[in-house]
């Protein structure tokens, strides 16, 4: 019996000890051997707040070698000295939603893994420490992959002994690349650095305590973020938040890198070796805190490295440490996987950052489109300037006045509103639209449109911004140009500068009755003709109902005639999602179908011989005599047509 009872003592004090073990080691953080850090973690205990991030980096940093130890607690130091000027909802953002996912690997923490990123980045490694020179300090290797293949993740490298910390991280959704504005990450080297050559380039900022959480646009602080994860993009997009690194591209096609996308993306192009990622910094291109905690480890960013915000004050007392960062970014399987499949490109593509290129250089967009396309260089050439010159040279004393003007087409998506603004074309102010296809025909979400007009939604206000910035450049253009040209006749340009008048001219754009705005917008011929044909459904519906259900071409429309807006369920990678259509959506559909029935039924009529040339007035004549009749045979060669590209 009594050794029952002993038994029983020791089972009982044995599950005591350990109960009460468990309590104080979930409660509080544990004690180190070093007593600066017990400090911190005592302080940050008193504070009060329940932050797993705060706990999750404590915990880690005991594990830490002793420069990036200093950095996190340089960190925690200062945000516990500083934490009662944190406003409460970014204390309840620390609270609630802050994360830190870093892990560090060495060869006494997780040496499995450890092993395993040094095998898969150990020609990067060399790369940065013996080609580029940086044998201490930290370098920032990223890995571009999919979540599935092992990848979205950054690794923070400690180029002297090895020692990583690993965190998640969010690259393009978009994939690799290299062109302006195609929201796509470059691989490659580069540098986080604070230099900036000219106004267009991407520029570090580093915010202080206070500035956790805050969002950044345009260079410049915002309000602090409503949430760390997505609500809900109408509610609040995807922001940079607490610092931002400018990402610097060191390479220029003229060097062979030691890619493992090569083989693991691009199947053994070797080309791919000789990378050109300079233009990083015109790209706006960083390594940034988010808003989207929720998103870190898939990539889903516009082309940009995203981390947490916690990490990124970290990585701050690195940067200042060492005055810059080398960072080296790959694609790289870590195992064999599926990548993510997006369901909702349109929905992503709002939720993006807003990146300066759309808000600092428009100067600088204007340049591109004026110089890309050569016939409007070459008329302001032939018509313009060689007219100022030729008109100078022979000491003519009359001033010359150019007259210019500027417009952007009116967004596809607005078209469907004509209905609506078609008396009153001044509304179409009133709402944003999305311009779906650029200049070179590719759709907006399409991997090869490289146009930042169709990265964001447009209206009036940013049209005008950017018709203002094309006129100023085209008006530096000329006035430079002739400069140039009457030198050789060894005329002053100072003396003749005054005689050169620049008059700008505002476009409006033209409604129905009368109605005319300058919206910063107009619209082609061809597609007025859409327009038109809008207008001829709409009256037919109202009029003459029963030909949508008596006309087998119109019928698919009487169904929005009594139910204006309907809802369609679609499933994509087994995500269901809701598509809605109006009555105006399909009126302009129906429209465009004429549209292009017109153009091939014009065609069929010159072939036969029936008109003269494509703008003959007399095809009208053959064949519009009966309206419906005529509207049959659009539809018939229209949907021809189309049948062409399905």
């Amino acid at each position: 019996m009594n050794d029952i009872l002993r038994i029983k003592n020791a089972f009982y004090s044995k599950y005591c000890i350990i109960h009460v073990w468990i309590l104080i080691s979930t409660s509080f953080p544990s004690f180190s051997i070093d007593p600066e850090l017990d400090s911190l973690k005592q302080k940050w205990v008193s504070l009060k707040n329940p932050s797993n991030a705060i706990k999750n980096l404590l915990l880690e940093t005991e594990n830490m070698p002793s420069d990036l130890r200093l950095a996190s607690m340089k960190f925690l130091s200062e945000l516990s000295n500083r934490y009662e000027e944190l406003t409460d909802h970014q204390k309840l953002l620390l609270a609630r939603e802050a994360v830190f996912t870093g892990k560090v690997l060495s060869k006494k923490n997780n040496p499995a893994r450890f092993n395993k990123v040094h095998e898969k980045f150990k020609k990067q490694i060399v790369y940065v420490r013996n080609v580029q020179g940086f044998k201490e300090g930290y370098g920032l290797f990223i890995n571009t992959a999919s979540k599935g293949k092992g990848g979205q993740r950054a690794f923070l490298i400690n180029l002297r002994n090895g020692i990583i910390l690993e965190v998640y991280c969010s690259t393009a959704w978009r994939g690799i690349g290299y062109n302006e504005d195609s929201d796509q990450t470059p691989l490659g080297f580069f540098r986080l650095s604070s230099a900036k050559f000219n106004y267009r380039e991407n520029k570090t900022i580093l915010g202080e305590i206070p500035d956790i959480f805050k969002k950044l646009k345009s260079q410049s602080w915002m309000g602090i973020s409503k949430w760390l994860h997505r609500v809900s993009t109408k509610k609040e997009k995807a922001y940079i938040n607490s610092n931002q690194f400018a990402l610097k591209g060191q390479n220029y096609g003229d060097e062979e890198l030691p890619m493992s996308a090569v083989r693991d993306y691009y199947k053994g192009d070797t080309t791919q070796k000789f990378i050109d990622n300079s233009n990083s910094a015109i790209r706006h291109l960083y390594v940034h805190g988010t808003n989207r905690n929720d998103q870190l480890g898939h990539n889903l960013s516009g082309g940009c490295v995203r981390i947490s915000n916690i990490f990124s004050f970290v990585l701050q007392n690195i940067y200042r440490s060492q005055n810059e960062i080398p960072v080296f970014i790959d694609y790289i399987k870590f195992k064999e996987g599926a990548d993510e499949i997006f369901s909702d490109i349109e929905d992503l593509m709002n939720d993006l950052e807003s990146h300066e290129t759309m808000e600092e250089s428009y100067g600088a967009m204007a340049q591109t489109k004026f110089n890309r396309y050569k016939n409007i260089k070459e008329k302001v050439e032939d018509q313009i300037i060689d007219k100022i010159v030729h008109n100078f040279k022979n000491g003519a004393q009359n001033s010359i006045k150019i007259q210019m003007s500027s417009v952007l087409p009116l967004p596809e998506s607005a078209m469907k509103d004509w209905l609506l603004f078609k008396d009153s074309v001044s509304k179409f102010t009133a709402k944003k639209y999305w311009y779906n296809f650029d200049l070179d025909g590719n759709h907006r979400t399409s991997k090869y449109s490289n146009d930042p007009i169709v990265r964001q939604s447009v209206n009036s206000d940013l049209a005008f911004k950017l018709i203002e910035h094309r006129l100023d450049f085209t008006q530096k253009y000329i006035t430079e140009r002739v400069k140039s040209e009457l030198e050789k006749f060894e005329i002053d340009f100072e003396d003749i500068k005054e005689k050169l008048i620049f008059e700008i001219k505002p476009v409006e754009f033209m409604g129905n009755y009368g109605s005319k705005a300058n919206i910063g917008f107009e619209i082609c011929d061809s597609r007025r003709v859409v327009l038109q044909n809008m207008e001829f459904l709409d009256s037919l519906a109202k009029v003459a109902p029963d030909i949508f259900i008596e006309n087998e071409g119109l019928g698919w429309i009487n169904s929005y005639i009594d139910n204006p807006i309907q809802k369609f369920v679609r499933s994509v990678g087994g995500k269901t999602f809701e598509d809605i259509v109006t009555y105006n959506d399909a009126l302009l559909a129906q429209a465009y179908i004429y549209a292009i029935g017109e153009t091939a039924l014009k065609k069929h009529a010159l072939y036969e011989g029936e008109i003269l040339d494509i703008d003959d007035p007399e095809f009208y004549n053959i064949y519009k005599q009966d309206e419906i009749e005529y509207h049959n045979k659009l539809d018939y060669f229209g949907r021809k047509q189309l049948f062409k590209y399905t």
